[in-house]
């Protein structure tokens, strides 16, 4: 009995490990207050709901995540998808959608106008504004880039949106130990027993590297209309 504990504890103690520096267990969460960071808030309520644009892209996408869509790669013929499926760039659209900026229109509008930055050939405004590659393209287009540095705590705020190679996801007001800020992913491809009751995942995902960053970005449109506006954006990082 004795050797069995001496191996498997320290079995025990390793997968503790691995969990949870693979966001498999829970993981504190800490809010801007407690590192003495100012939230970003928009200077712009694009809706006109009285919810500052970064604050209300925040609210909008807890809200979607919390009707629990599940994973597939469909076709809508309106675009948006109208059942309880859908995929990682649908956290983002339906984020900005709710906070007055229609990704459809504005991914559409960008692609006709000027195809040779996106070479789509044959434009699709049902599908396009949903493909990470092509908000890739449109979002280096009309945004400003910010930091790559994960340190750089104040940089990161609540409501950035992120984009990696093939991924793309919204960032967290909530941040780790160290300041570092969560990523609210697309729920649906998450084992089950990772989502609290809530809808939230148990760790969110962290930061890590910009080994695989593409971009991410902040809404800072002002006095623009929604198909001259502007983002700010990091080329962004790594996720687990």
């Amino acid at each position: 009995m004795k050797k069995f504990f001496l191996i498997f504890i320290p079995i025990i103690l390793i997968l503790t490990y691995i969990f949870y520096q693979n966001n498999l267990l829970h993981h504190p969460k800490y809010t801007n207050d407690d590192f003495g960071i100012q939230t970003y808030k928009s200077i712009n309520d694009q809706d006109h709901d009285g919810i500052d644009d970064q604050s209300d892209i925040v609210q909008n996408v807890r809200k979607y995540i919390e009707t629990k869509p599940q994973y597939k790669n469909k076709y809508y013929q309106g675009g948006y998808p109208t059942d309880h499926y859908g995929v990682c760039s649908d956290v983002v659209a339906f984020g900005l959608l709710n906070t007055g900026y229609d990704l459809q229109i504005l991914v559409d509008q960008d692609i006709r106008e000027n195809p040779q930055s996106y070479q789509v050939e044959h434009p699709d405004k049902n599908i396009d504004f949903r493909r990470v590659k092509n908000l890739n393209v449109y979002f280096k287009r009309h945004a400003l880039s910010l930091t790559l540095d994960i340190y750089d705590l104040d940089k990161w705020q609540g409501g950035d949106i992120v984009i990696f190679k093939k991924h793309i996801g919204i960032v967290s007001n909530y941040r780790n130990k160290k300041g570092i800020t969560f990523v609210i992913p697309f729920l649906g491809r998450l084992p089950s027993f990772l989502i609290c009751k809530s809808g939230v995942p148990n760790p969110f995902f962290t930061l890590k590297n910009s080994q695989n960053v593409s971009l991410p970005f902040r809404l800072i449109c002002a006095d623009h209309s929604p198909s001259q506006h502007s983002f700010s954006l990091y080329f962004l990082l790594n996720f687990l």
